[in-house]
This record gives structure tokens, sequence and C-alpha cells, in this order.
């Protein structure tokens, strides 16, 4: 009977083993059938459309507190606060930065603590023999063995303690030396990233400003031309001028209304592309004061450019960091050839009630060497004397390419500032031409084609005029970029718009040239008066007068300008409106000529002078007294 019992004890133990195998395997089984039954879920409508709400709502709020009326300089910090691209380049060098307290935690001792249970399902129960015999070793164990217990089957065990190893702090200095230089550089990109924004930013503001300015006229231009069109095709259908010449009429009416919306489309784009620049939503509503002392030309030579280009470039301070971030990881190559050299120290407990002492503390050192980094040690040295060459090569190629960019950028804004020059004069000219004719409508000289296309032609010249500007501009600011020059004060961030806006333009103006444009001479100190032509007036160019005719004479030194360009002359009347047409403004001969229709009487006239860069003018009143002789003359 008791023998039965024994046996029964021991099936329940292999039951109780043959259950508990069971369940270790389905669990693993049902964890491996849960791993290979996942698939790709994509996100459900509702998820979509509720994150883009969000997102729409967000960028609605971004934009919400933002001045709405806005000059360049306004710009230029609303873009630096709340242009998207950028947060993420200033979002990155922060990340960059704390990213350093994280290496620095490297270099610490670690310090490492752990708490364990251990449940064992029976005794661990061992015996032992002596060795008897060295070459046969221990002997057969009996039919009866005797095991003996030396650990609990419940057992609770804590232990705490630290470890330094020398060789991972030098290297985990010399890591977190890298990630600092890796900070400056996001830094440098950063800046370089303000720089570009910026030069963007005056492009897409001065095109905007010729657009709100445009835009406006040309939309009452355009429904005069439709309306010539339909009294054109009406005046086709009553057969009241010739087919030909009706035909020709409305085609030249339809080339101006195609050069009309290929202009209005062109300039439409500009205000959503400033948006989009300063971070606001393309429908956002804003206005654009028009900055009153707009960007010249840079103070400094040639050779101060190069210099500070090669001093300040975002681009070559980057490959200074980044040698120096190589030559730390030549560093850390040479130190991991060293010995490894640890210290421990640490405190156990062991709840097992067979121990003698249950609390322990132990300490003491390690050393390592791997023997066969001896070999290594030429080819490290060749690889960093390689690495460090290559770095000069490279930083040598990005000075070469630094120092062409200067010139090109020179060479860009000379070409450009003639470009605008052309335009401006090509402006003067076509408002001259819309003045004659406007005059000359007045007593039915010219017909309505005349007037629309000349009033097109002076509206495609001021477009050229505004975007020669604008690129003007741009080129301006790509001359700043290429110098390397830092528009934006380090803590931009931490500044309101207002202040930020105030601070670029005191570093841009800092570093344009201001021009000088006087009156030394004013007119009416000169006797404006109309007095008979002379024949040895030579006035070639007004040839109509060469028999006679009246003129006034103004001094060469009347104005006063600095800057680069030919000085130019324009004359209207001091309300705005241009010149009566028996009077035409000479700028060749500085001289005002002309035949009054009137025997005596006076203008108040305003004459502008300018070059690219600066523009004065002066208001005098212009008289004459004159016999029925001299006008018979």
């Amino acid at each position: 009977m008791g023998n039965f019992n024994y046996k029964l004890e021991y099936i329940k133990k292999d039951y109780k083993k043959f259950y508990l195998k069971l369940f270790i395997s389905v669990c693993l089984l049902l964890f491996i059938m849960s791993c290979g039954s996942r698939a790709p879920t994509g996100l459900d409508q509702e998820t979509i459309k509720s994150q883009s709400q969000k997102d729409y709502d967000e960028l609605k709020a971004g934009s919400e507190n933002i001045v709405k009326e806005i000059d360049l300089y306004q710009a230029i910090a609303i873009a630096i606060k709340h242009n998207r691209d950028l947060r993420i380049q200033m979002m990155e060098s922060a990340l960059s930065q704390g990213q350093i307290d994280v290496v620095k935690f490297d270099m610490l001792p670690q310090f490492a603590a752990s708490a364990g249970y251990k449940h064992l399902s029976q005794f661990p129960g061992s015996t032992s023999l002596a060795i008897s015999d060295r070459e046969t070793g221990p002997a057969e164990l009996g039919d009866d063995p005797s095991y003996t217990v030396s650990s609990e089957r419940r057992q609770r065990t804590g232990e705490y303690g630290f470890t330094w190893n020398a060789l991972d702090f030098g290297l985990s200095y010399v890591r977190a030396g890298q990630q600092a230089d890796r900070y400056l550089i996001s830094k440098e990109l950063e800046r370089k990233a303000v720089q570009n924004l910026t030069r963007e930013i005056i492009y897409a503001y001065w095109k905007t400003i010729s657009a709100d300015y445009l835009l406006d006229q040309i939309n009452p231009l355009m429904e005069k031309v439709n309306s010539a069109l339909q009294d054109m095709e009406y005046i086709e259908t009553l057969l009241l001028s010739s087919p030909m010449d009706a035909l020709l009429y409305q085609k030249e009416l339809l080339d101006v209304a195609q050069i009309l919306d290929t202009q209005q489309r062109a300039l439409m784009d500009a205000r959503v592309e400033l948006a989009g620049l300063m971070g606001l939503l393309p429908d956002e509503d804003y206005v654009l004061v028009p900055t009153a002392q707009p960007l010249t030309e840079l103070r400094m030579d040639l050779k101060r450019q190069e210099e500070t280009a090669l001093f300040s470039r975002p681009e070559l301070l980057e490959v200074a960091y980044q040698e120096r971030v190589n030559s730390k990881e030549a560093r850390a190559r040479m130190l991991s050839l060293f010995p490894s050299l640890r210290f421990d120290a640490n405190w156990t407990y062991d709840s097992n009630k067979y121990l003698y002492n249950k609390n322990n503390f132990e300490y003491g050192a390690l050393l390592g060497v791997n023997l066969l980094n001896v070999f290594q040690l030429g080819n490290n040295s060749e690889i960093n004397e390689l690495n460090e060459k290559i770095i000069k090569e490279q930083r040598l190629a990005l000075s070469m390419t630094v120092l062409s960019q200067v010139h090109i950028a020179n060479i860009n804004y000379a070409q450009t500032l003639r470009e605008y020059s052309n335009a401006r004069q090509y402006l003067e000219v076509s408002q001259r031409i819309n003045d004659l004719i406007s005059n000359a409508q007045k007593i039915s000289r010219f017909g309505e084609l005349e007037i629309i296309r000349e009033e097109a032609s002076l509206l495609v010249a001021k477009l050229r005029n505004d975007i020669a500007f604008a690129e003007l501009q741009y080129s301006l600011g790509s001359l700043y970029s290429s110098v390397g020059m830092n528009f934006v004060p380090n803590n931009a961030l931490e500044m309101n718009e207002k202040d930020l806006a105030k601070a670029v333009e005191d570093n841009l103006n800092r570093w344009t040239k201001k021009y000088t444009a006087l009156v030394v001479e004013p007119l009416n100190e000169q006797n404006p008066t109309l007095k008979q032509l002379k024949s040895n007036d030579n006035l070639v160019a007004y040839s109509s007068l060469s028999g006679g005719g009246f003129i006034f004479k103004y001094s060469t030194e009347t104005f006063y300008l600095e800057g680069k360009g030919r000085k130019r002359y324009h004359a209207k009347l001091a309300d705005g409106n241009p010149l009566p047409s028996w009077l035409a403004l000479l700028p060749s001969t500085n001289s005002f000529v002309g035949i009054p229709i009137e025997s005596f009487g006076s203008l108040d006239i305003r004459l502008t002078a300018s070059n690219d860069v600066v523009s004065v003018d002066d208001v005098f009143t212009l008289t004459w007294d004159l016999t029925k002789e001299d006008l018979s003359l």
C-alpha cells in the first residue's frame, strides 16, 4: 500500500510537469501566431479628415495675431517667426543642442540596481564525489546516491553597484565634443536658411507691391478693351467701315487683351507666394506698405567682400566644424586601440537561508587589451592623414566657389542695375508718350484704339520697371548672402515681431550705402521765364522750333545726385498732370521750350532729377510775358 501511494504521488508530479510544459507551449504558439498575423492598416477617412481639420485650425490660429499692415522689414520678421521650413531648421538646431546633454551623461559611471524573485518547482538537490584518480576522474555514482540541498525553492535577490570604464569615458568625452560641433553646424545651416528666406522675401515683397498697384489698373483697362471689341463687332455688322479695317482693329484689341491677361496672371501669384513665405494662409488678407528706403548698394569694395565672405560664409564655417568632427573621430579611433580599464563596486543581497552571508560587498578592477590592435596603428594613421587632406581640399574648393559666387553676385547686380535703368527710362518715355496722346485726344487727333494701345503699353512698361526693381533687390540680397552677412540677431525667437523688424532694418541699413540727393540751386532762383529762342541755341532735337520759339534753360548744377546711373529729368505740372502740349522738356539741353498759346501766364511745374538709386524734385513757377510780335514770330 505504501509503495502504491508513492507511485501515485510520482504520477501526479509527472502530470504537473506535463501540464506546465503544455501551457508554456500553447502560450509560445499563440505569441508566434499573433506576431505573424499583423498586416498593414491604413488610416480611415474620419481620422484623415479630423487631422486635416486640426492642421488647418492650427495654421489659421498661427496667423491671427500677425499685423496686417506690413512693410519690407516686418515681412522679413514675420517670415522668420512663422515660416514653417525655417521653424523646422530651428527645431533641428534645438534638438542638436539637447543631444549634447544626452551625450555628456555617457561620461558618468554606470550605477545599476536590480531586484528579483525566483521560485523553483523542486529543490535544486545535488551531490559530489572526490577525485580519487587524476587520470580516470571520480568514481561512478552508486545506486543510492546521497543528495544535498544548498538553495531554497524561493529566493529574493537584490544588487546595486557602480561600473566605470576609463576607455569609455575617453570615448564619450570625444563624442560629446563631436556633438557640440554638430550643433554649431546646425546653427550655420539655420543662418544660411535665414539668408535664403530673406532674399526670397525681398523679391516676393516688391513683386507683390507691383501687383497690388498694377492689378487695380489692369481691370478697368480690360473693361475698356472688351467694350471697344463689342462696339467694333457692332460696327462691322452694320458695315459702317470696311471689313478689313474692322478686323484689323479687333485683332489689335485682342493682342492688347492677351498682353493684359498674361501680365495679370504673372501678378496674381505674387501675393500667394509672399503669404506662403511669411507662414500665412493663401487667402489671408494683409496690406503691404511700401518701404520708404529700399535697399540700394553694398557698402564695401570687392576686396573687402572677398575677405568678409571667407570669414563669415556659413558653408565655410560648416566645413571648419566638420573638420573638427573628423579630427575628433580620428582621435576616437586611436583611443579605441588603448587597453580597457574597468572599475567595479557592487553590493549584493540573497535571501537564501542556506547561505552563511546574505549580504556582500565586492569591488575590483579589470584590465583588458586586444593584442591584435597593434597591427591597426599604421592603417589608422594613414586614414587620418588622408582624411585631413580630403578636408583641406574640400575647404579650398569651397573657398574658390565662395569667391566665384561673390564675383558672380557683383556681376548680376551690375547687370540688373543696368536692366532696371533701361526699364525706368522706357517707363519715362512711355509715360511721356501717353501724356502726349492724352493731350492730343482732347482735340480728337487720336482714336480710341491708340489710347487703349498706349495705356496697355504704359502698364507693361510699369510692370517691366517694377519687376526689374524687384530683381535688382533680389540680386542685392544675393550679394548680401554671398558675402555671408547676418541679418537676424541670434535671439530672434525670443523677440517680438516689432523689435525683430527693427533689428533686421538696422542690420540691413548698416551694410547699405546712403546716397544724398539735394536741390543745390532752386529753380525759382534762376529766373524761370520763357525767352525768345536764339539761333545760337543748339536745339536740333526740337526741330519744329528751329525757326522760332521760346526757351528757359536751367543750370546743370540745379541738382546734386549720388549713386550709380545716368542723371535723368522728368517734368509734370505740380498737380500731377502732364505738361501742356505746347511745352516740352529737353533734358539733353537742360531746357524747357515751346510756344505759348497765350501772350502771358504762368505754370507751376515739378522737375524731377533721378539716377538708378535716388531722386529729388523741385517745384517752380514758369512765367512768360510776350508781345504779339513775339508770338507772330
